[in-house]
C-alpha cells in the first residue's frame, strides 16, 4: 500500500530489477562462452602436441643411432649377430657425380639400410651387377629419358664415364637438379682399392627406453668390447635430436595453457567487475528514488546491497 504522501517506487524497482535480470543473463552468457571457449582452446592445444608427439614418434622409432665408417667384412660378421643390434644396414658415399645440368648424388645401399634409413619405395630391383643402378624417376622425367626398367645411362660415377642400366626406379618427387643414386655392393668392390669398406649402421636394442647420454655410453662400450675404435665411430644426430626435442616438447605447452588459464580469469574477472558497477549504479538509483528494503523487492535489494559489499570488501 503506498500512502499519499509517499512515492510510487514499484513501477522502477520493477523496471530496475527486469534490467538486472537481463544484465545478469548476457554476464552469465559471456561467462559460460568464455569458460566454454578456453576449454577449446585447451583441448586443442593439447590435440595438437599430442598429434605432433605421435608424428616424431613414428620419425623416430626405427632411427639407426650409430654408424661404424670404415668397417671390413670381418667387423661386419662380428656386429650383426651381436643380440644389442636390433637391426643394421650397410651403406657407403661416393660423393657427387654431374650428368648434364644436374647433381647426382652417389651412394651405395644394402635392403637392410634401405629399409633401416626408410629409403623411397622403388619398382625393380636393386642393383647387383657393377654396371647397374637405382635411380630416381624424377631425374629419368627431368632429363626425358623414358622411366623403364631396363633403361641405360652414360654417365662417370668416379671411374670413368661407362654405360650403366637402369635396375630399379625410385617412386619419388623431386624438383631440384640434384638427384640420389644408388649402386650396386659389385661396384663397391671394384672401387676399391683392396679390400671394400663400409658404413655399418646400427639400431641399438631396447634405444627407445633409455636415456640419450646412457644410450651414447651403452653403444660407446658395445663397440669398443668389439674392437672398434673410437674415431670409427659416429652418432646419429637426426635421432638423438629429434629424442631432445620430443623429451623438452611438453614443457612448450604448459606455459600456453597457463598464460591461456590466466587470460580467461583476466575475462571472467571484467565481466563480473562490469556486474558489480552496474549493481552499484542501481543501488544508487534506488537510493535517489527513496527505496528501502521494505520498498524493493527482498532478492533484488539484497542482491545489489551484496554486489556493492563484495565490490568494497575484496
Amino acid at each position: 500500500m503506498t500512502l499519499p504522501f509517499e512515492n510510487d517506487t514499484g513501477p522502477v524497482i520493477k523496471k530496475l530489477a527486469s534490467r538486472s535480470i537481463q544484465t545478469d543473463k548476457r554476464r552469465n552468457l559471456f561467462v559460460i562462452v568464455t569458460i566454454a571457449l578456453a576449454a577449446a582452446l585447451m583441448a586443442a592445444i593439447f590435440c595438437a602436441g599430442a598429434g605432433s608427439d605421435r608424428k616424431l614418434e613414428a620419425d623416430i622409432r626405427g632411427q639407426y643411432q650409430a654408424v661404424v665408417v670404415n668397417c671390413d667384412r670381418d667387423t661386419i660378421e662380428r656386429l650383426k649377430d651381436c643380440p644389442e643390434v636390433e637391426r643394421w644396414g650397410l651403406s657407403q658415399n661416393y660423393g657427387s657425380a654431374r650428368y648434364g645440368d644436374s647433381v647426382l648424388t652417389v651412394e651405395y645401399a644394402d635392403a637392410n639400410w634401405m629399409e633401416l634409413g626408410k629409403k623411397p619405395s622403388f619398382t625393380g630391383t636393386l642393383p647387383q651387377a657393377a654396371n647397374e643402378i637405382l635411380v630416381e624417376r624424377a631425374f629419368l622425367d627431368y632429363f626425358e629419358i623414358p622411366a623403364e626398367v631396363g633403361q641405360t645411362i652414360e654417365v662417370n660415377l668416379g671411374n670413368g664415364k661407362q654405360t650403366y642400366t637402369v635396375s630399379g626406379i625410385m617412386d619419388v618427387e623431386n624438383d631440384s637438379r640434384m638427384f640420389q643414386l644408388y649402386v650396386s655392393e659389385a661396384f663397391v668392390e671394384e672401387m676399391a682399392q683392396g679390400e671394400p669398406l663400409f658404413e655399418f649402421r646400427l639400431r641399438y636394442t631396447g634405444a627407445d627406453s633409455m636415456e640419450l647420454e646412457q644410450l651414447k655410453a651403452d653403444i660407446a662400450a658395445f663397440l669398443s668390447a668389439n674392437d672398434v675404435s673410437e674415431d670409427q665411430i659416429f652418432y646419429s644426430s637426426n635421432y638423438f635430436d629429434m629424442q631432445g626435442f620430443k623429451s623438452g616438447v611438453m614443457k612448450y605447452y604448459i606455459p600456453v595453457a597457463i598464460l591461456l588459464l590466466v587470460a580467461c580469469a583476466v575475462v571472467i574477472y571484467s565481466i563480473f567487475f562490469i556486474s558489480v558497477k552496474g549493481k552499484m549504479r542501481e543501488y544508487g538509483r534506488l537510493k535517489v528514488i527513496g527505496t528501502t528494503p521494505k520498498h524493493a523487492p527482498r532478492r533484488e535489494f539484497s542482491t545489489i546491497s551484496s554486489s556493492f559489499a563484495r565490490f568494497l570488501i575484496p
